[in-house]
């Protein structure tokens, strides 16, 4: 499981998203909604624009990135949750996110180690400390293997992918894929 994104103007996407967005942001308007939501918009051939998934939340991926691509991420969600909108800053427009797994996620805890210089790259699920490790709380005991994922940022998908192959393989733990 991958995710590769970038920031873009409004301008610049496409115009199946644009008229789904301007749509539902009347609905946000009128319900004076405050929050994350993200969409799916598949377009046809035919250039017909389908709306598949609207999600009212911080969508996963991408939000772990967030942190990484936007420098002012504080200011937009106090601005957010009073109803003002902030300009975002970018710090970089890309971000690249792999999924991190393991065969053991059914026990209470996924205990998963890094060096200290990843922990803003390291994104854990339902994070806990465990004499001082790191762990995955499986709150849920769920079978899903997903523990957690591998976030970079940078301003080309080459710069995201070059940090990624520095701090994959210093990912550990038991069953860790």
């Amino acid at each position: 499981k991958s995710y590769y994104g970038e920031i873009l103007e409004y301008s610049k996407l496409t115009k199946g998203v644009q008229k789904t967005t301007n749509a539902i942001s009347e609905l946000f308007k009128k319900y004076k909604y405050k929050g994350f939501f993200s969409t799916e918009v598949r377009t046809t051939k035919d250039d017909d624009n389908y709306l598949i998934d609207m999600t009212c939340r911080l969508p996963y991926p991408p939000s772990p990135l967030y942190p990484l691509m936007i420098d002012n991420l504080g200011e937009v969600i106090w601005g957010m949750a009073n109803g003002e909108m902030v300009d975002i800053k970018t710090k970089h427009k890309c971000g690249l996110f792999l999924s991190i797994s393991s065969e053991n996620y059914e026990a209470t805890n996924q205990p998963i180690h890094f060096p200290e210089k990843y922990r803003n790259n390291i994104f854990i699920n339902n994070c806990i400390k465990v004499d001082g490790k790191y762990a995955a709380l499986n709150i849920n005991m769920f079978s899903d293997p997903e523990v957690g994922s591998l976030v970079t940022s940078g301003n080309s998908f080459e710069e995201c992918k070059s940090q990624m192959e520095k701090i994959i393989d210093e990912v550990k733990g038991y069953g860790i894929k």
